[in-house]
């Protein structure tokens, strides 16, 4: 039984690596062939044998295309995958994005007033000095972004069904800049992204999948997802994708708080969170040393109760931080440059003597009302939370990770490409990314 079985699997993924159109002809003739033999013998050898032989591989074929057996698929390995395996290609239905996705207006932080909301979702990037905010309602319409910023190409993306913001350095193996564009497919619930040579990445990993640039990995760039008051806070002189003619809210809010796990279901059988849940991932490279993991992903609703962890991560040390008022994630190189005798470099530990006070958002960070914390209301105004090092007691923004007073004033923390997502789809793509035990300090 086990043989056979094999020999099934073999066949299948043979077919399932052809092209769809093929694979529904080789199907047709391979279930034909075998329903005229098997009918053969009840029959004997007659046209009654061959017209029911074709009519039940014709009624295989019908079932085949509805269960989407027959769709375009593309091979891919994941985690929980012995050998690459040929994953199943859909199109989003509807015209969910925008047909002039690649020409945004942007406009400064003034301007800005009358065109977003301080309580709407934002993808915040920065890079030397430069600050660009991209609404989630915007992006929803567009999935990419792609800019020049002090001469790095940066491709900023955002897929709805996943709830993964991604911002990449857009060059190919040969270092050259590509750009990035919407193809309308999705996978896992992932859209699929073109460069300009035709080469397709997976929107959530950044991992070329087909084309000529094929297991090509992107370089994952810093971003922040949060609110439109706590950005311009943290960067006044930002920069920030029009919203004008947008929708005035997110199209997905609904999905968000639904208990739909993708367009395309995808729930995962590891229940250690709900499905929806949203989980803030950091991948390292090289392996375990021990106590010190490379990768972890960590629960946002763990880290709302423990908004401050101290983490090392191979040779790094990790601030991972949650400030409630926005619901924004963020994680940080603890470690800075100072100018004291026999010091060079300063690993600092923090503290918060500061409110933190969680405010209900309408999108998925704070769908749930807090029982613990009756504090914060929709409406309070933001107020930006400042953390506090042991070392000098300076004071810190936590977004931005800028110094605002004390000895160390004027330094930054360095950011670090932590990944958010729905944790259906992070288990899918990251199952061997080990769930932290959050705890505080």
């Amino acid at each position: 039984m086990r043989i056979l079985s094999e020999i099934v699997g073999a066949i299948n993924l043979q077919l399932l690596a052809l092209r769809p159109w093929y694979r529904a002809l080789v199907s047709f003739f391979v279930l034909g062939a075998a329903c005229t033999l098997l009918w053969t013998f009840v029959l004997g050898a007659t046209w009654m044998a061959i017209l029911w032989g074709v009519w039940l591989a014709g009624l295989g074929l019908y079932f085949g295309y509805r269960v989407g057996y027959f769709s375009h698929r593309l091979l891919a390995q994941l985690p929980s995958d012995s050998q690459p395996y040929p994953h199943r290609v859909r199109k989003m239905p509807g015209n969910f994005r925008m047909v002039d996705w690649d020409d945004a207006q942007y406009i400064d932080a003034q301007d800005a007033k009358g065109n977003l909301q301080p309580d709407e979702r934002v993808i915040g990037i920065e890079w030397q000095g430069a600050t660009v905010a991209y609404p989630l309602r915007a992006m929803a319409l567009r999935e990419v972004a792609n800019e020049d910023i002090a001469g790095t190409p940066i491709s900023v993306t955002w897929a709805p069904l996943t709830y993964s913001a991604r911002a990449f350095i857009a060059r190919g193996p040969d270092g050259e800049p590509i750009t990035l564009a919407p193809t309308g497919l999705t996978m896992f619930n992932s859209p699929l992204l073109e460069s300009d040579n035709g080469t397709r990445y997976l929107q959530f990993t950044g991992e070329a999948l087909v084309g000529p640039d094929a297991g090509h990995q992107l370089e994952h760039f810093p971003s922040t997802t949060t609110t439109w008051a706590a950005w311009q806070q943290a960067w006044p002189d930002t920069e920030a994708m029009s919203a004008e003619g947008m929708p005035e809210r997110d199209p997905f809010e609904r999905y968000y708080a639904s208990g739909r796990a993708g367009l395309f279901q995808q729930p995962t059988k590891d229940k250690s969170l709900p499905d929806k849940d949203v989980v803030i991932g950091m991948i390292g490279k090289g392996d375990t040393d021990g106590e010190s993991l490379t990768s972890r992903v960590y629960s946002a609703h763990a880290l709302r109760e423990n908004p401050i962890l101290h983490e090392t991560m191979g040779d790094t040390p990790l601030l991972v931080v949650c400030e409630r008022g926005s619901a924004t994630y963020s994680v940080f190189d603890r470690t800075v440059a100072v100018r004291r005798r026999n010091i060079d470099h300063l690993v600092l530990n923090f503290t918060s003597d500061s409110d933190n006070a969680y405010r209900p958002n309408r999108v998925v960070e704070g769908a749930k009302e807090d029982p613990d914390d009756a504090s914060g209301t929709p409406d309070a105004a933001y107020e930006p939370w400042i953390i506090t090092d042991s070392e000098t007691g300076s004071k810190w923004h936590a977004i931005s990770g800028e110094c605002v007073e004390g000895e160390l004033k004027g330094s930054i923390l360095r950011m670090l490409p932590a990944r958010i997502g729905f944790w259906f789809a992070w288990h899918k793509l990251h199952s061997d990314v080990p769930l932290a035990n959050v705890q505080e300090g």
